[in-house]
């Protein structure tokens, strides 16, 4: 995967792989990708074998189409070593990181990520924040709907169906433990929302403020 991203500058060529590594200059392909018939003993050859004396010596009719590319190539003494640079940075420098934004898939920025993940969060707790952010919150009436569960009425009041919106706002003993927080906070002149727009608001009316600010996340 990072190979593409790797170019080497021609030295004494025994760091390089012919075949493999990308180093032809102005080529961003490796040469396996430009021949055909490849025999597998060249496979392990590096530039340094087909190297003598400071001139490029034809060693295999395989590689006859490229040869062209090959012999443009300034050969250095042995005493000069193989360099590379890395693609993916200003530096040229390999970086761990530059490495992880190039095989993930990224997403816009969650506006809702510091609130779920800070240095003092409760992984399983803020877990559980974010499935109920995204709506895939193991609830019964969901369960049920998948044939797991028989029933999908609430676990804290048996008295109506278990649902996202109904655990954290609408059943009695959420509603309660709402209430005490939301006085703890002022808001208790404001109307409940979803789940995503109280931790908006929250976040908007707290941001920068230390004195709330377990009580207005998941710990």
């Amino acid at each position: 995967m990072a190979l593409p991203y790797i170019a080497y500058k021609l030295g004494n060529g025994r760091d390089i792989y012919l075949l493999f590594d990308v180093w032809i200059s102005g080529s961003s392909e490796p040469l396996i990708n430009v021949l055909s018939d490849i025999p597998h003993e060249l496979y392990t050859w590096h530039v340094s074998d087909i190297v003598d004396n400071g001139k490029w010596i034809l060693k295999h009719q395989a590689l006859q189409p490229a040869w062209s590319l090959i012999t443009q190539q300034s050969t250095q003494s042995v005493e000069v070593p193989d360099t590379w640079k890395w693609k993916c940075t200003n530096t040229t420098k390999f970086s761990f990181s530059s490495e992880w934004n190039l095989v993930r898939d990224s997403e816009p920025h969650f506006q809702l990520a510091n609130m779920i993940w800070y240095p003092s969060y409760n992984p399983k707790m803020s877990v559980c924040f974010l499935r109920a952010l995204k709506s895939k919150l193991l609830t019964r009436d969901f369960l049920k709907s998948l044939n797991i569960s028989d029933s999908d009425e609430c676990v804290l009041c048996n008295t109506t169906q278990e649902s996202i919106a109904h655990l954290f706002f609408a059943c009695p003993f959420s509603a309660y433990l709402w209430a005490l927080c939301r006085l703890k906070l002022g808001l208790n002149d404001s109307t409940i929302g979803s789940l995503q727009d109280e931790a908006i608001l929250l976040q908007s009316k707290f941001r920068g403020s230390l004195s709330p600010l377990f009580l207005q996340r998941p710990i």
